[in-house]
């Protein structure tokens, strides 16, 4: 039997005794090369996706630009419609983890696109800031790749969390929880950006400061996610908690990580003086979400699934990186 893979298809072509080629073809979206192609199959889809979005974002901008004279607008809307292409691609191919990429590929999309509008030569500040962007985005990126293992294999457990609470609600928490909210908080983090890229900045004391932060962040997040990919490597810690490196020191160093880029972002806007004070809400809702959201969801799915989950949680600091508390002996409980 001669199997041909084709993307969400397969061709069974046999041949029996009377020398007759007999062709079976099937749709089956669910099932590729026996799980062999579909990782690399479902990166391709994934990567085409985003290109069919960054093409209608960019089309809509051109489209739109006669209308409105608003560049932070323009750009808002075109991110607008190209999060709505993953949204949709995301609903064919039932996994919401679609969208995961987008959050580290948007911010370094916008800023490429506001430096072309832009048209004025990059200045060093500039050069360095993207630098720093391009290196949080691919670091990001590249750490879900790495735990991504097909669109029929991976889908963030919390989106398949929501669906099973509440199927009849899915759809509008798929397109606006999971889609929209996200793409806001961080445009809205991204926008500080626009103001020193189009106005008056220079290389000054917030510029080194906010770069510094940018590079730190993304370096806390670096290391503390190798030290759990490592952790996780070893069968043995299947069910312990992760105590050791940086999380020894606060339960969620990747999330501080995060919330402290975009603060970075916030201070290197900077450059430009004259950027709006009040640009800082987007790292404000972005600290939100992992606070309020984000922290005390994955927390509540640990204390159910890690039996010592309890006492490293009233012993290391949930955020800041501090030193831990000393664990109660028996003697004092």
């Amino acid at each position: 039997m001669i199997i041909i893979y084709e993307i969400g298809i397969i061709v069974n072509v046999s041949f029996d005794k009377t020398a007759v080629y007999r062709y079976n073809v099937r749709c089956n979206y669910s099932y590729i090369a026996g799980g062999f192609m579909n990782r690399p199959i479902s990166f391709l889809i994934v990567i085409a996706v985003y290109i069919l979005a960054a093409a209608l974002g960019i089309l809509v901008f051109i489209l739109l630009k006669p209308f409105i004279n608003n560049v932070i607008i323009l750009t808002f809307i075109a991110n607008i419609c190209a999060t709505l292409v993953v949204w949709v691609f995301g609903v064919i191919f039932k996994n919401s983890s679609m969208y995961d990429p987008y959050w580290s590929v948007q911010p370094l999309v916008i800023i490429s696109a506001w430096l072309v509008i832009n048209g004025q030569p990059l200045r060093f500040g500039d050069m360095l800031m993207l630098i720093c962007i391009g290196f949080w985005a691919i670091r990001l990126t590249y750490n879900w790749a790495s735990g991504f293992m097909g669109l029929t294999k991976t889908q963030d457990w919390r989106y398949t969390m929501l669906r099973e609470k509440n199927p009849k609600l899915f759809f509008v928490t798929n397109l606006f929880g999971i889609n929209l909210m996200p793409t806001v908080l961080v445009y809205l983090g991204t926008v500080p950006l626009y103001f020193a890229i189009f106005g008056n900045s220079s290389f000054n004391a917030f510029t080194s400061l906010g770069l510094l932060t940018m590079v730190i962040a993304t370096m806390i997040q670096l290391i503390a996610d190798k030290q759990m990919k490592d952790f996780r490597r070893d069968s043995e810690n299947a069910q312990k908690v992760m105590d050791r490196g940086l999380w020894a020191y606060s339960r969620h160093p990747n999330y501080l990580g995060e919330i402290v880029f975009w603060w970075g972002v916030y201070v290197f806007s900077f450059s430009n003086l004259n950027t709006p004070w009040y640009s800082f809400v987007g790292a404000v809702l972005i600290a939100l979400l992992f606070l309020f959201i984000s922290i005390p969801m994955i927390e509540k799915k640990l204390l159910k699934t890690r039996s010592g989950y309890e006492e490293y949680k009233q012993r290391v600091s949930m955020l800041l990186l501090l030193p831990p508390k000393k664990s109660k002996s028996p003697a004092q409980d």
